[in-house]
């Protein structure tokens, strides 16, 4: 624990941290092998190796609350705000100095920045579509060669090089397969048919999951409403002990309002919206439109992301084939 923290105070990336660890076979935590996120962890819930202030001698609970999940009846973690936080000092179960460890917190704070999603958006035709055929993990970009041409690698081979093949592709090389097998498969009208037969059964599938997630959300609704009037009567009644009835209202309370925003994210009922007769040329269309872009720019415009129409496609070693 102490290395990883020199080591980052150091200027070592977490990254880096990680592949020296598997290279020196320490044991991780859990799990197979390091990564960079056992490293940074959240900020927010306090978790990662950089965050844990049990290290440094402080005792921290209430981080989270507990509230019940009404689709599956189990419980589900939420973060509490910093100032709800209980802080006891533990001295002798610190395992580093407050000094190392604020330190530490000094250069993850001035390296914080917002994460790359949120800046902007996807620059390549296929960003967030790939992933390894050999441990199925995301596939990230790894630099330009001298020619410009951009490459792209297993991320679990760059995050913990634990991949069994770490091999780098061309993406120019990806695209070009993927949409020579997109037009490939649009010359035969029976694929669509079964395109558009799956569809239409997905679309229903997912319009039965919001209606019944809606009902389970009301029907909870319903049942804590009833729970708390009960609990204010006892005690407005004199039935019961305010000092046991009122914080078991407000749980019940908290958990309706989280009730109430879920509600507000799910959607309203809908139809199943029909495919139009004409999808095979419109689909013709699109990837003859990918095409040129890609031909004739060098980003991909992502005001139509491909990502929202197609599911990852799996690369596998030597570029034999792409798994769909």
């Amino acid at each position: 624990m102490r290395r990883i923290f020199r080591e980052y105070v150091d200027g070592q990336t977490p990254r880096d941290i990680a592949h020296n660890l598997n290279r020196d076979r320490i044991a991780p935590p859990r799990g197979r092998a390091w990564n960079a996120s056992t490293i940074n962890g959240s900020v927010q819930r306090g978790t990662g190796l950089l965050h844990n202030e049990l290290y440094a001698g402080r005792l921290i609970w209430n981080r989270v609350r507990m509230i019940k999940d009404p689709d599956t009846g189990k419980g589900v973690s939420r973060p509490n705000p910093k100032g709800e936080w209980r802080v006891v000092a533990v001295p002798d179960l610190a395992i580093v100095s407050s000094d190392l460890f604020d330190a530490a917190q000094a250069r993850e704070k001035a390296r914080a920045i917002t994460h790359p999603c949120y800046q902007r958006r996807p620059r390549h035709m296929l960003t967030g579509l790939l992933r390894c055929g050999a441990c199925g993990a995301g596939m990230s970009s790894k630099g330009m060669d001298k020619s410009k041409r951009i490459r792209i690698r297993c991320s679990s081979a760059t995050e913990s090089g634990i991949c069994a093949d770490p091999k780098t592709f061309y993406l120019d090389t990806v695209e070009t397969a993927v949409l020579n097998g997109l037009t490939a498969e649009l010359r035969h009208p029976e694929v669509i048919a079964q395109y558009v037969q799956t569809y239409h059964e997905e679309r229903k599938r997912l319009a039965a999951d919001t209606d019944a997630r809606r009902t389970r959300l009301e029907r909870r609704l319903e049942e804590l409403t009833r729970e708390i009037e009960r609990l204010v009567n006892a005690i407005a009644k004199g039935h019961g002990d305010p000092a046991v009835l009122g914080p078991q209202s407000t749980t019940l309370n908290e958990e309706r309002k989280c009730i109430l925003a879920e509600l507000d994210r799910v959607p309203a009922a809908t139809g199943v919206i029909a495919l139009h007769p004409a999808l095979l040329l419109f689909q013709t269309h699109l990837v003859s439109s990918l095409w040129r872009e890609r031909k004739n720019t060098p980003q991909f415009d992502s005001s139509r992301p491909m990502a929202s129409r197609c599911k990852p496609f799996s690369i596998w070693p030597a570029l034999t084939r792409i798994n769909c």
